[in-house]
């Protein structure tokens, strides 16, 4: 399950932590100073959770070592901890103090891990100042590195140490890298020389967490692999830790080591660096954690614990070896030992390790099906008021030279892959992309345009660079910015080598980009984000830009100005294309969590947190979506985030060229809740106005590039669509315009829009010479008419407020008003009257009722209903053969209908592809199916498409009569709905027709 889709409010509790708004901020964690081994022997380490024994020593050590922190300022502390049940009364404690050293040995009783903070920092300060110290002045060599370490050999093989690839159904761009991850890339260098083998292995989640929902082929395949990963018996398992799949993590440790209980497992990354102490507890099966940056460490740690495994106590061997280590936490058996905790790794030279001979026989054929990723930045200058900068402000970066050095170690092991295993022509190409995962792959100049001009002369092939706006510029000796000429020159030498700059553009609107912080240290604003834009445009390069649709303070006139500007750059720049989130995160650390928690808004975060009964101090609030706020942008149909989520998922598709529209139908359902003064309303209605006569002037040319109705084919239709739904947008604001802004101070700029659009409207509408036009008359007026009278039908609509369609509308019109008519010719008007009663708004002849669980399902069907439909059908003409079809049609149709609207369009990726599908049906049948079943595709799209697939498939998998179920209108549309249709919603509909409607 995805993070932005666990965090729904409606979403229930998960058995790993509580899903709902945050109440308070959390402190920040920076885990604790000195070096410590603690041993326990007590009772108490079999009893609880793992997360409850884990909090219980943890707390012990933060205890202790704030409690000898202010017992020896400014001395490194050395402690060992032993806790045991044979002992009573008070702790004992003695240590020596030598220089800048202190030694401390702290025997306590078990009791003390049931003490809470308070009583336990007592029991500690009054065993140290009652315990025997003594004092040298003389000073004590601290500990020191050695060098890499070596893995001794036992005679037995290289030990394994496995990576897993965590990764997602529901991240798009996760599930698509496939290959190694940085961290593995630059972790296995110094593993290999320290006498280690290396594998990767990429695995799904949702196989581990929720089974039930996870398609079964993947759960099959992703089973049988952690299967056999186990079987190798491997000596460590290590992944990066995240926030976001945290609760999926800690499913899949929990699993692995009900499986191996001796197997070490090791976290690093993000969750581990930023917040060290709550990772420990709740991740409590692993056994190593290392902060920072551990590309030497990890193997040094591993060899130092050679021969131990999960369930042995460390010994003397293994914490001489670990001691001269820092940023460091282990746990094995009933010993924990941590070293220099509260510091975090930091490599000065990240090309250091790629120096000499790269061995990279990790890689396998199936490692590089998508390409290979590198990284090659560290740090970041940037100071975004979402980012926890794990890896600092000052920039590290692989040089030019180590780049190629790299790249040279891949060919040669593509090579030698392909001389084993086998590659075709495609598979090669494949493996020969390169995809850059930087921040910012280009903050250094020099090196960027080196290596933009060394792609040349290589067989590889760059899929993506990334970037930010201010790296394209550079300072004007007059002051201001323009686009650096070395660079643009740089990108051309080697376009033939690039497909696309994934850029962290972040907003297109002013306000918005200096609440983000993108003001700093080097500021960008639309001109700015224009010019490269227009650039990369001329080059012919594909540039994605991420873009984060609101924040805690987003206002309508912000989404719009954001809106109207994106959709007018897609019109503009065919190489342009949004990449959205719906919203901002603000993580606990970073700057916009601490505004909101000096604010008092925290209150307002979407979090889920994970706790340990009676160890607040190690609640830990996870991912922090900070969506703006509620009401501003809630209606009855939609939440806050469900309204920013669907407008995601449209621009992702073609509807991005229209996507203002989306926008203002919502602000319409919601009117004056959305303006909490008059100027956010006057600058609302200024970026409306802006719209309109954006597309007023790109729509002219686009007319006339329209393509002859005798061309046939999805991008014909879909070309049409696009200019007539944005068409349908402009009608939409001249007949909506003054129930949104009825003051007078908007009515002359009102007025003098309406006359805009309806001279436009005239002007489209009267082609001189029809037969020359590339859009004949005809059709162009049919069309403008039905969006002009849908638009009317919204001028005086009230807000929808508990609108909602309580069924699908199983019968066309057509169908009810033929047999209306021939029962009143044939028998009276009464039962005519009765007929029609049928079907207003709100009757059924049947529902579907559906479990809690969504395991039982039955129908419920209005027996006397039903009784005089059939009766009064065949007094209509209507014969018995022709009937005997639809009650098993109509309990297809629900099922269906439920499934679509309830499931599906609740997914992002399906809901995609449906929205691509349904601009690539004709006008025409999307009208006729307005005219017979009262839904229409620019008001009511998600009702539609859930309509019109229920009964196409339902018509598929049942004999009846197309005439009144009104299914003969998609028989000229067939190629058309065929793309339409998901395959993997067809399998899912017939195994839910089968299995729920009998």
């Amino acid at each position: 399950m995805s993070a932005l889709k666990r965090l729904d409010p409606r979403t229930p509790p998960s058995p790993c932590g509580r899903v709902g708004p945050g109440r308070s901020a959390f402190p920040q964690n920076h885990g604790f100073p000195g070096q410590w081994l603690l041993l326990d022997r007590s009772r108490e380490r079999n009893s609880g959770s793992a997360a409850e024994r884990a909090a219980r020593l943890l707390r012990l050590l933060r205890t202790a070592a704030r409690a000898l922190s202010a017992r020896f300022p400014g001395s490194a502390v050395t402690g060992t901890i032993s806790v045991a049940d044979r002992l009573s009364g008070a702790p004992s404690a003695q240590g020596t103090s030598k220089g800048s050293n202190a030694r401390v040995e702290i025997e306590a009783s078990s009791a003390w891990l049931g003490l809470d903070p308070g009583e336990l920092r007592a029991e500690l300060e009054h065993a140290l100042a009652a315990g025997p110290f003594t004092r040298d002045d003389r000073e004590e060599q601290g500990p020191h590195r050695a060098g890499l370490a070596v893995f001794p050999d036992s005679g037995q093989g290289k030990p394994l140490v496995q990576f897993l690839h965590c990764t997602s159904l529901s991240e798009r761009r996760e599930r698509a890298f496939r290959g190694v991850p940085p961290a593995v890339f630059f972790l296995a260098p110094a593993l290999l020389k320290s006498g280690l083998r290396v594998a990767v292995e990429t695995l799904v989640l949702e196989a581990f967490v929720e089974p039930a929902l996870c398609p079964k082929e993947v759960r099959q395949s992703n089973r049988k692999k952690l299967e056999d990963i186990l079987s190798r018996n491997p000596f460590c398992i290590a992944t990066t830790a995240m926030d976001f799949y945290l609760e999926e993590l800690r499913a899949l440790s929990g699993e692995i080591r009900s499986r191996d209980r001796r197997v070490l497992l090791a976290f690093g990354g993000p969750l581990v660096t930023l917040y060290p102490e709550k990772a420990i507890v709740h991740l409590p099966e692993g056994n190593l954690f290392i902060r920072g940056e551990a590309d030497v460490a990890l193997g040094e740690a591993l060899a130092a614990m050679a021969g131990l495994h999960a369930r042995k106590d460390l010994d003397e061997r293994a914490l001489a070896g670990l001691r001269n280590m820092q940023a460091l936490f282990v746990r094995t058996g009933d010993t924990v030992f941590a070293s220099r905790y509260d510091r975090r790794l930091r490599v000065e030279d990240i090309g250091e390790i790629f120096r000499g001979e790269i061995d990279l026989g990790y890689l396998s054929k199936e490692h590089l099906r998508n390409g290979f990723s590198l990284h090659t930045t560290r740090g970041c200058p940037y100071r975004c008021a979402f980012c926890s900068k794990v890896h600092g402000s000052r920039v590290r970066s692989l040089s030019a030279e180590t780049i190629f050095h790299v790249l040279s170690s891949l060919e040669k092991r593509i090579l030698q892959i392909e001389q084993a295993e086998g590659l075709t022509e495609s598979e090669k190409r494949a493996a020969l992309q390169l995809t850059f995962t930087d921040d910012d792959f280009l903050l250094d100049p020099g090196r960027a345009q080196a290596v933009l001009r060394g792609l040349a002369e290589r067989p590889f092939f760059v899929r993506t660079i990334p970037a930010a706006i201010p790296s394209f510029l550079r300072d004007r000796p007059a002051g201001g910015k323009e686009l650096d000429p070395i660079l643009s020159d740089s990108i051309r030498a080697g376009r033939a080598k690039i497909g696309s700059f994934e850029i962290g553009t972040d907003d297109f609107s002013e306000r918005e980009l200096r609440r983000l912080g993108k003001g700093r240290p080097r500021a960008y604003g639309a001109p700015e984000i224009r010019a490269v834009v227009e650039e990369l445009e001329s080059l012919g390069v594909r540039n994605r830009h991420f873009v984060i649709l609101s924040n805690p303070d987003t206002r309508w006139s912000d989404l719009l100005e954001k809106l109207v500007r994106l959709e007018e750059w897609s019109w503009s720049y065919p190489h342009f294309f949004p990449d959205p989130n719906p919203a901002t995160l603000a993580p606990v650390g970073t700057p916009l969590f601490a505004r909101l928690h000096r604010q008092g808004r925290t209150g307002g975060l979407a979090t889920q947190r994970f706790s340990v009964p009676g160890f607040a101090e190690f609640d830990h609030q996870a991912f922090n979506l900070a969506p703006p706020e509620e009401h501003l942008f809630a209606s009855e149909r939609l939440s806050c985030m469900e309204f920013f989520r669907r407008l995601c998922d449209l621009l992702k598709t073609c509807n991005r060229f229209f996507i203002v529209n989306e926008a203002y139908l919502h602000l319409l359902r919601i009117r004056n809740e959305a303006f909490p003064d008059a100027e956010e309303k006057a600058r609302v209605f200024g970026q409306i106005v802006r719209c309109v006569h954006l597309r007023r002037a790109r729509l002219e040319p686009r007319l006339a590039e329209l393509p002859l109705p005798a061309e046939r084919g999805a991008a014909a239709v879909r070309k049409r669509n696009l200019v007539l739904e944005t068409v349908a947008g402009m009608l939409l604001v001249r007949e909506t315009l003054g129930r949104l802004f009825p003051e007078d101070a908007f009515q002359a700029e009102r007025e003098e829009l309406g006359r805009t659009v309806d001279r436009q409207i005239s002007a489209w509408d009267r082609s001189p010479d029809p037969e020359a036009s590339l859009w004949p008359r005809v059709p162009l007026q049919e069309a403008l008419h039905a969006i002009r009278e849908e638009a009317k039908g919204w001028s005086g609509r009230e807000p929808l407020a508990g609108e909602s369609p309580a069924a699908i509308r199983p019968f066309p019109k057509s169908f009810i008003q033929s047999v209306r008519e021939e029962l009143e010719r044939k028998t009276s008007a009464s039962k005519a009257r009765e007929w029609a009663a049928l079907f207003e708004p709100g009757t059924s002849l049947l529902l579907l009722e559906v479990g809690k669980d969504r395991q039982d399902a039955r129908f419920i069907e209005d027996a006397v209903r039903i009784g005089r439909f059939f009766e009064l059908a065949r007094l209509g003409g209507v014969g018995a053969s022709r009937l005997s079809g639809v009650l098993p049609f109509l309990r297809a149709e629900w099922v269906l209908w439920k499934s679509i609207k309830d499931h599906y369009l609740g997914s992002s990726e399906v809901r995609i592809f449906l929205y691509e599908g349904l601009l690539r049906l004709p006008f025409e049948l999307k009208r006729r199916f307005q005219e017979e079943f009262g839904l229409s595709p620019f008001c009511d799209r998600d009702e539609l498409v859930a309509s019109l697939l229920s009964k196409l498939l339902a018509a598929r998998g049942r004999p009846h009569d197309a005439c009144i179920h009104g299914t003969g209108l998609f028989e000229a549309a067939r190629e058309e709905l065929g793309s339409l249709v998901h395959e993997e919603l067809a399998a899912f509909a017939q195994w839910l027709f089968a299995e729920r409607s009998g």
